[in-house]
């Protein structure tokens, strides 16, 4: 941290032309290193999301979702789940505008693998406000539509019954007084 490397990591990926081909190998290392940097390193952490690592990543995941590029999406999930780890990366990841991300890309037509990994992220992130925030952007709707449209696996099933059960469980959601 002393010599800035988490802010030239997070500046570098930012910087980089995601178009460009010969980019692709630079960006899986530029994340795998950030990963390293800020994995279970709270002061890590603190730095990557004060040069908006979360905006950044969510952006960059779309776009290895539209690309198709397997390793790229896994790096960039892996990175969000980090960033969960701690109640700041929470409180960014928690904004509705990044849950509105995380939902459109849960609506898309991607992987099983994926979609568990950003059920889980979601999951971790639950609270009062959270549950809210769900149930206003119709997220269970598609949660209900994909398990009633798609062939996902059993894992897959579950978590998706669970987000909603942990939703609606404990929740003023529930409270019709």
């Amino acid at each position: 941290l002393k010599e800035k490397g988490v802010e030239s990591l997070v500046s570098l990926l930012k910087n980089l032309d995601k178009t460009a081909p010969e980019c692709n190998k630079l960006i899986k290392v530029v994340t795998s290193c950030l990963l390293n940097s800020i994995n279970e390193f709270e002061e890590g952490q603190k730095v990557a999301i004060e040069e908006d690592i979360i905006p950044l990543t969510m952006k960059l995941l779309k776009s290895s979702l539209l690309d198709k590029n397997e390793d790229e999406t896994r790096l960039f999930l892996f990175l969000i789940h980090s960033l969960s780890e701690f109640e700041l990366g929470r409180s960014h990841l928690s904004q509705p505008k990044m849950i509105q991300v995380m939902v459109e890309l849960i609506s898309s037509d991607i992987k099983d693998s994926t979609l568990e990994s950003l059920l889980e992220i979601m999951t971790s992130l639950l609270n009062e406000e959270i549950k809210i925030t769900l149930v206003q952007t119709n997220l269970f709707q598609t949660l209900i539509t994909i398990i009633n449209k798609k062939f996902c696996d059993a894992g897959v099933k579950k978590l998706i019954l669970d987000l909603i059960t942990l939703t609606l469980t404990n929740s003023k959601l529930l409270n019709f007084t």
